[in-house]
């Protein structure tokens, strides 16, 4: 797993719930994070959402199609536990309104994710 979500996966784990692995998604990737894993240990359950570091910040994702930011990087495990706590059975779309507000997570555009993705892939001089 690559290093910047090593204490990630770890802090998730730590917390009884459980991440995927790296889904490499051609220039940028992701790890998903979950509340369940189903009874015959194949796969996960419950509620999920993805994280992705790119080099100007954490994004998360819900499958709603929600995108946010999150300021604070030091947060980014309190926030996944918390709400995995709060909400462990069922996929949400969205994060509630107290988790935002909480963690300060600043909504982004599809078009904003995707110009953060194409400035990954630009060569420094």
């Amino acid at each position: 797993m690559p290093e910047q979500y090593e204490s990630l996966a770890k802090a998730i784990q730590d917390a009884g719930f459980f991440t995927g692995g790296v889904e490499n998604k051609g220039t940028w990737d992701r790890i998903c994070i979950n509340s369940k894993r189903r009874p015959n240990g194949l796969g996960c359950t419950g509620n999920s959402f993805w994280v992705s570091r790119l080099s100007n910040g954490w994004y998360l994702g819900t499958w709603g199609g929600c995108l946010y930011r999150l300021l604070d990087e030091s947060r980014l495990a309190e926030l996944c536990i918390r709400w995995l706590t709060r909400v462990p059975d069922g996929t949400r779309p969205d994060f509630d309104e107290a988790l935002k507000r909480q963690f300060d997570l600043m909504p982004v555009s599809e078009e904003e994710f995707e110009a953060a993705i194409r400035y990954e892939g630009v060569e420094g001089p």
